[in-house]
């Protein structure tokens, strides 16, 4: 992860955790911890944008599907809100890692296009890339 949406990550997670100190419903035993774990997460979905991007060029579909992003957004609401979590910084956070997940994949794809790649994707998009980027989401 870049040193700017490090900071980015920092920032949205300080307002999760002080929203929600505020609202005294959600317990961060460890909050350091907790922000690590996040920190990981994001990384490993980011990682996966590349098999999404490889997917999409494969396929010729859109880098933006808004019908999914709206999914995940109210996925993360909803969960974030019956943890006590502030549903508006949780908001931002998915937000943010939408934006950073197409901004990869269109530099991706912008990159094989410019070249010229033909490629095969190995992995399918519904039934094995979404899970697994629905279960990070989960555990976000």
């Amino acid at each position: 992860m870049t040193e700017t949406r490090r900071r980015w990550c920092v920032t949205v997670w300080a307002s999760v955790v002080c929203a929600s100190a505020a609202h005294a419903e959600a317990s961060f035993v460890d909050p350091a911890q907790h922000a690590a774990d996040v920190f990981t997460l994001i990384d490993e979905r980011l990682e996966l944008m590349q098999a999404v991007a490889a997917w999409k060029y494969a396929h010729n579909a859109p880098v933006l599907d808004e019908a999914r992003e709206r999914e995940i957004l109210e996925t993360a609401a909803s969960q974030a809100g019956s943890l006590g979590i502030a549903v508006q910084a949780a908001r931002e956070l998915f937000e943010l890692q939408l934006r950073w997940a197409r901004e990869t994949q269109e530099q991706l794809i912008g990159q094989w296009r410019a070249a010229g790649v033909a490629l095969a994707s190995s992995r399918d998009l519904r039934t094995d890339l979404r899970p697994a980027l629905d279960e990070l989401g989960r555990r976000l």
